[in-house]
């Protein structure tokens, strides 16, 4: 894996043990760089500081694909074949979030995390108008009216 910076100055981050990173995620407060390896079965996180690097799951994975951050709250997210997990940026705390047991989501190639920080506060035109049982409001464009 090599990174490139501002200047086009190339450096290799990961040379060894790395087959098919498919998903990427930099923790910018930490300093840390998360991974999938879709070919490794791996999800990994390396030090950008130190290079130090650490499988954190190898197991109970199928086919890793998409990766997230929360660094202020210190989780890491990712996708698997049906799955949706999330675990402590060190590797405690797994938990299931999503499972799709009906096939609707077989490869989730892509996840977000939007901090509510970043996320404008807008008026919801559609809460002044009542268009009945089963109907959908749309705003109109940019405007104020629904």
């Amino acid at each position: 894996m090599i990174a490139c910076d501002d200047n086009g100055n190339h450096a290799i981050l990961v040379e060894h043990n790395i087959s098919y990173p498919a998903g990427l995620a930099v923790d910018w407060i930490h300093g840390l760089l998360f991974w999938t390896d879709h070919v490794l079965i791996t999800i990994n996180v390396m030090d950008l500081n130190t290079k130090q690097r650490k499988v954190l799951f190898n197991e109970d994975i199928v086919s890793p694909r998409a990766i997230a951050v929360d660094p202020s709250k210190g989780l890491i997210f990712w996708s698997d074949q049906g799955r949706i997990e999330r675990a402590s940026m060190d590797g405690n705390d797994r938990m299931l979030i999503s499972v799709d047991d009906y096939d609707y989501v077989v490869y989730p190639y892509s996840i977000r995390v939007y901090h509510s920080a970043v996320q404008p506060e807008l008026p919801n035109m559609c809460d002044q108008h009542f268009c009945g049982d089963g109907a959908i409001c749309l705003p109109k464009g940019n405007s104020s009216t629904a």
